[in-house]
């Protein structure tokens, strides 16, 4: 991971963004601020479990919802929100995006299924 320089807001609020690698369950990441110990935590990705995506098969033309399970190895809950939860695949040059049906929070140490639909055109 690269070191990203993060500046405090009037509230002094450290915000970056962390990109987690692939096929791993978990993760430590530093926290470390000039002049203070470091600080050292975990974290943990949902990640899509294999297989999982329902319907296999929609006919051309049809409009259909998907449902997808999740897992999160991890030990506390985590909530997913409706912005920027999405699955998106392709056939040939069409994109097809389907959206989460409504918030929802993962259990810890669980797995859990997902709703998504195709938002109407």
């Amino acid at each position: 991971m690269s070191e990203p320089t993060v500046v405090t807001d009037a509230n002094g609020i450290a915000q970056t963004t962390f990109t987690t690698p692939r096929g791993v369950n978990s993760v430590q990441v530093e926290a470390a601020v000039s002049g203070l110990t470091s600080f050292y935590f975990t974290v943990y990705m949902i990640q899509y479990v294999e297989n999982s995506l329902y319907p296999k098969v929609v006919m051309r033309g049809n409009s259909a919802s998907f449902s997808a399970q999740v897992s999160n190895p991890g030990n506390v809950a985590i909530p997913i929100s409706l912005t920027g939860t999405q699955i998106t695949f392709k056939s040939g040059s069409i994109t097809y995006t389907a959206t989460l049906q409504s918030p929802s929070t993962l259990p810890a140490a669980n797995m859990a299924r997902v709703a998504l639909t195709r938002p109407k055109s």
